[in-house]
């Protein structure tokens, strides 16, 4: 028996119809509508990273990051030191350069807030 292939034809497509019950179509709008959205509101251009604490818990380290006007992202590391909200004091540590993507940025900057909080300040109290 041999089967003979539709030549120039296609086989018939079922009808698409939107519908409420159909869930991945209602999910792919709110998807398509909160893009759309994300890409017109404006939102912060800088973010921030957890707080690493050294093995005391008195110094954490924290990595930044800032767009600046030109569209590039300034990498920053922040310390705090203190064991209550009372006594937290803040400052900026380091200045970790200027990158072109966000992702790089803080890579860096996140690095770098590691490498002070588990090597360079790992047992210190001020």
């Amino acid at each position: 028996m041999t089967i003979t292939p539709l030549r120039g034809k296609l086989p018939p497509q079922p009808v698409k119809v939107f519908s409420v019950f159909f869930p991945e179509k209602t999910m792919r709008l709110i998807t398509v509508l909160s893009r759309a959205l994300y890409r017109l509101l404006p939102h912060d251009t800088c973010t921030s990273g957890d707080w690493i604490a050294n093995h005391t818990g008195y110094l954490s380290f924290r990595a930044v990051v800032r767009e600046d006007e030109n569209g590039r992202f300034r990498a920053l590391v922040c310390k705090r030191t203190g064991y209550t909200l009372l006594t937290f004091s803040y400052e900026k540590v380091m200045d970790c350069g200027t990158y072109d993507t966000f992702r790089h940025a803080m890579s860096v900057a996140h690095h770098q807030a590691c490498q002070l909080a588990h090597l360079r300040y790992a047992w210190e109290m001020a």
